[in-house]
C-alpha cells in the first residue's frame, strides 16, 4: 500500500467514524482494507497466518460455533498476535504469550466474553511447540 492509500484509508476511517461517508466511500474503504489486511497477512506469513486462524477456530475460546459464525472469525486475532510475535526481540516464554494471547482477545471481545486467562492455555502451549516457526 502507498502512501497515498494509507493517507485515503485514514481519510476514509475518519469520516466513517464520523458517519459521514458516502455509499462510494464505504465500497473504497472496503476495497483499501483488504489491500491493508492482505500486506499485513503477507508481512506476517500466509502459512503461518492459516495455521494460526485454524488453531483459534478449533479451540473457539470464544465459543463461536455455537452461534454458525463464519470460519473467519478469528482472523482478527491470528493478524494481531502474530503481529505481536514478530514485534518481540526474542521469544516470550510460556506466560508471557499466554498473557499476550489473552490480551489480544479481551481487546478484540472485551473481558466478560474473553473469559479467564487459563481458557487461552491450550491456545498458547501449541503456539509455544511452533514458535520457532512463527517468529
Amino acid at each position: 500500500m502507498n502512501e497515498e492509500q494509507k493517507s485515503r484509508l485514514e481519510f476514509l476511517r475518519d469520516a466513517s467514524r464520523n458517519r459521514k461517508l458516502s455509499p462510494e466511500g464505504r465500497v473504497e474503504l472496503s476495497q483499501l482494507h483488504k489491500i491493508e489486511k492482505q500486506e499485513e497477512i503477507n508481512s506476517i506469513g500466509v502459512e503461518n497466518y492459516n495455521w494460526l486462524t485454524d488453531l483459534l477456530c478449533r479451540h473457539d475460546p470464544i465459543k463461536l460455533t455455537k452461534f454458525d459464525a463464519p470460519k473467519d472469525e478469528y482472523e482478527y486475532e491470528a493478524r494481531m498476535i502474530l503481529s505481536e510475535i514478530k514485534k518481540l526481540n526474542e521469544a516470550p516464554n510460556a506466560g508471557q504469550l499466554l498473557e499476550m494471547i489473552h490480551e489480544v482477545f479481551v481487546f478484540a471481545f472485551g473481558i466478560e466474553t474473553a473469559g479467564r486467562l487459563n481458557a487461552y492455555f491450550e491456545i498458547s502451549e501449541e503456539v509455544m511447540t511452533n514458535m520457532e516457526k512463527l517468529r
